[in-house]
């Protein structure tokens, strides 16, 4: 998914492990954060996505039908 998108001109930077000041950079200059799934199980984790949603940045994230999602972070 990450190369479909660069390969579409987007930029693209994917970060593991990064907290903080450097984390908070990042996220302030993103126009989309994308939350996508690497396990099988899908669980949407609000607890990744709750301090981005708390701050208006747009996140874009992975929903399937096994996937719960409390309707009020749908929109």
């Amino acid at each position: 998914m990450i190369n479909e998108l660069e390969a579409k001109t987007l930029k693209v930077h994917t970060v593991f492990g990064i907290y903080g000041p450097e984390r908070d950079d990042l996220i302030s200059r993103s126009n989309v954060i994308l939350n996508h799934h690497f396990y099988k199980p899908q669980i949407f984790e609000i607890i990744r996505v709750f301090y981005l949603l708390i701050n208006a940045i747009s996140v874009v994230g992975e929903v399937n039908a096994s996937s719960f999602i409390d309707p009020i972070y749908l929109d």
